[in-house]
């Protein structure tokens, strides 16, 4: 029987060069539970393994939908999800961010930004909503993965009177200036991609590690 304990030390003390044998075993195992969840999950994998895999390859590519909260024409704050505070195996739980998936092998541009839609609002409830408006492209470094993301951004407006009603979980609603203080409620890699949101001179294509 193959001693796991053993493997893991080999491992430990090899360059990746030679291991290359198993790595290509590993990619071929990955692949092949990608394909086996191409219909019921678009190539997702077990959560134990999730962000391990976003490790090894170093970059990450995210989809999130930043929702602004309007009133009467004018900008109340940016309108955040709590992550589940009981999941002992969230980096980041208890922390608010905006609704965000990682990208899948077998993803289109649709079927990632539902499951966004579908995190967010109440199917039962019918919201006021803008359409989605795509901002452009954000490159952020999550160390908590092992690896860079590259984010595509997207904007909805909902009006404050849908705020409470409409959404799925827990919400709350940061101002402008809690985002430019760096809200510590906040996770921290999303207070950078809210701020260049809130930069009207913004690039399309913008590294936010230094914001």
């Amino acid at each position: 029987m193959y001693d796991i304990e053993m493997g893991t030390e080999i491992v430990k003390h090899r360059s990746l060069v030679e291991l290359v044998p198993l790595i290509q075993a590993l990619a071929e195992k990955v692949n092949a539970e990608r394909l086996a969840n191409k219909e019921t999950s678009r190539g997702g994998v077990a959560k134990e393994v999730f962000e391990l895999l976003l490790g090894m390859a170093g970059v990450t590519a995210y989809v999130p939908i930043v929702h602004e909260l309007w009133e009467d024409n004018n900008f109340v704050g940016f309108a955040l999800q709590q992550r589940d505070p009981e999941n002992s195996g969230d980096t980041w739980r208890g922390l608010y961010h905006s609704v965000c998936t990682t990208a899948r092998r077998f993803d289109s541009p649709h079927s990632a930004l539902q499951r966004d839609l579908n995190d967010a609002y109440d199917s039962n409830v019918v919201l006021t909503l803008s359409p989605l408006k795509y901002l452009g492209t954000t490159i952020h470094d999550e160390p908590e993965r092992r690896s860079a993301c590259y984010t595509m951004m997207h904007v909805r407006r909902i009006n404050r009177a849908d705020f409470k009603g409409g959404l799925r979980g827990t919400w709350a609603i940061f101002t402008e200036k809690e985002i430019l203080a760096n809200d510590e409620r906040v996770i921290d890699h999303n207070l950078q991609l809210l701020k260049w949101v809130l930069n009207p001179n913004r690039e399309m294509f913008a590294d936010v590690r230094s914001l």
